[in-house]
């Protein structure tokens, strides 16, 4: 990927990112009085709309995919993204949930973790 879409903490992980690794998503929160009625009719009550990215990321070397776990691992980070509504990079905090990744030794004996992926959800 070659636009710089991903800073976490200041650090730069754009190049991390695999191609089509980059997937926005926008979630509205609704409260209590959302819902649907007896009559059918659908009942919003918007509380805010939160921001949520699902980031897949090239093999990565044991020391590149530490650099990333080891900032995502907070309860909470900042991170330098690209907004596909508002169609600029903007920074938010964030959480990360679940991370996934495979190990792979190859035959020098250095460990490439492939598939490495996980969301960012804004707090």
């Amino acid at each position: 990927m070659a636009r710089k879409v991903l800073f976490i903490n200041g650090h730069d992980y754009s190049d991390f990112v695999a191609e089509d690794g980059y997937q926005w998503e926008d979630n509205d929160i609704d409260g209590d009085g959302a819902g649907r009625a007896m009559d059918t009719m659908m009942d919003r009550d918007l509380l805010a709309d939160k921001t949520k990215l699902q980031i897949s990321c090239r093999d990565l070397l044991q020391s590149e995919s530490s650099a990333i776990l080891t900032d995502i691992k907070q309860e909470f980070y900042e991170a330098t993204v690209l907004d596909a509504c508002k169609g600029k990079i903007t920074c938010q905090m964030y959480t990360s949930s679940r991370k996934a990744a495979i190990a792979v030794i190859r035959d020098d004996g250095e460990v490439v973790w492939s598939g490495l992926s996980f969301s960012m959800i804004e707090r």
